[in-house]
């Protein structure tokens, strides 16, 4: 048997870079492991360190330290707290000297995570019969949202012992993460899986790094996950909104091929909602097959509450949320009975989820990194309003 086996990946069917079979799986919303995916392609020829280093030395990416890590790091009751702790600069550098710097020093935090992937490895692509098989597209660099370009490459590397923490993605586009060297663990978790992830925005407040694998195996079958340990040449599929968890098994690479974006409709609808498990659970729904009736009433019935007219933004947070809760309730996402450890405190989360509702102070053509700035200041501000609240709460006890 080749060196990945059935064991790697548990609950997940393995499957070659078949795209007539490979559709039965995008078009279920099924994950999936895919071997030999590109190699035909000039791509599997660096599948270690030294080769990506010589055909990829000199392309140029931006790397900074782990958010979550410093987020955990900075709170460290035996530390003193501090911003500078938490803010990082991200500096450019090339990929020849990101793996000099991780060869001298093998616990260095410092990622390339989801960056535009370089002319060279979108050469070296090429025209893929598997791609274009399945109607990707010409493949653009980095992060695009909306309903073009249809297939978007983005680039992740780190050290042994990184990892993506649970998350889930917000475009509704399908994901091929691809090994270039080294090995990963990928852990999913359908949409349908969030009470049990306890979510805030769109991140897991389950912090799946650090547990012990016999813990972790346990809150996989809780949790319905799926575990795929990708060693280099092979590929895994995952849906839209499904959440994931990403570990550096040993110092890696990746590239995440992101394709078929829902219509533009839902896309400009689904950005202007804030994001929980309910929203995230319509959307994943819609995005499985926009023109279907139910799709069709959902996103009419969206389209109408975020227009509306609202006395404040949390009660445009209330009235969406409702809306969400209903579909979900009506679909069965949950069951009849979900048993969950909601966060739900009035006082906190609709303040700080409700953010996207407030009118915007930035430009309508600020950049990506602008409007995230705005939306975090205001996150800040809410949590900071929020803690006066539970001071002057306590001094009144």
């Amino acid at each position: 048997m080749d060196k990945v086996s059935m064991t790697s990946h548990q609950g997940l069917p393995v499957i070659d870079a078949d795209a007539a079979r490979f559709r039965s799986f995008t078009e279920t919303h099924t994950p999936v492991v895919i071997r030999g995916l590109f190699d035909t392609t000039e791509l599997s020829s660096i599948r270690t360190l030294d080769s990506v280093r010589a055909r990829l030395g000199e392309a140029v990416v931006n790397v900074k330290g782990n958010v979550l890590e410093r987020y955990v790091g900075a709170l460290d009751p035996k530390e003193n707290f501090s911003w500078s702790k938490i803010l990082s600069r991200t500096r450019a550098t090339t990929i020849g000297k990101y793996l000099d710097e991780i060869e001298q020093n093998q616990k260095n935090g410092q990622v390339a995570s989801e960056q535009p992937a370089p002319q060279e490895i979108l050469e070296m692509i090429g025209a893929s019969e598997f791609l274009s098989a399945i109607e990707a597209g010409q493949l653009a660099s980095g992060h695009k949202h909306g309903s073009l370009p249809k297939a978007s490459c983005l680039v992740f590397l780190a050290t042994q012992g990184n990892a993506t923490d649970t998350h889930t993605d917000w475009d509704g586009r399908h994901v091929i993460n691809y090994q270039v060297f080294g090995r990963k663990r990928f852990l999913l978790f359908p949409p349908g899986s969030g009470p049990k992830l306890s979510p805030v925005e769109i991140f897991s407040t389950v912090r799946l790094r650090g547990m012990s694998e016999r813990s972790l195996k346990d809150f996989l079958q809780y949790a319905g996950g799926v575990e795929a340990v990708l060693e280099p040449g092979d590929a895994i599929y995952m849906p839209p909104f499904y959440f994931h968890h990403v570990e550096y098994l040993e110092h890696a690479m990746g590239v995440a091929l992101r394709f078929a974006p829902p219509p533009e409709r839902v896309v400009a609808s689904m950005f202007r909602c804030h994001r929980d498990l309910w929203v995230q659970n319509v959307w994943a729904r819609i995005v499985h097959d926009p023109e279907s009736p139910e799709s069709q009433e959902a996103l009419a019935a969206f389209e109408s509450a975020i227009a509306a007219s609202y006395g404040s933004r949390v009660e445009k947070y209330r009235a969406i949320l409702a809306l969400a809760r209903s579909y979900c309730e009506r679909w069965g996402v949950f069951g009849e009975d979900p048993s969950v450890a909601w966060l739900s405190s009035s006082d906190f989360l609709e303040h700080v989820l409700s953010v996207r509702y407030v009118k915007r102070e930035v430009s309508p053509n600020a950049s990506w990194g602008e409007t995230f700035w705005h939306a975090k200041e205001r996150t800040r501000l809410a949590v900071e309003m929020f803690g006066r609240r539970v001071i002057s709460f306590l001094q009144q006890v």
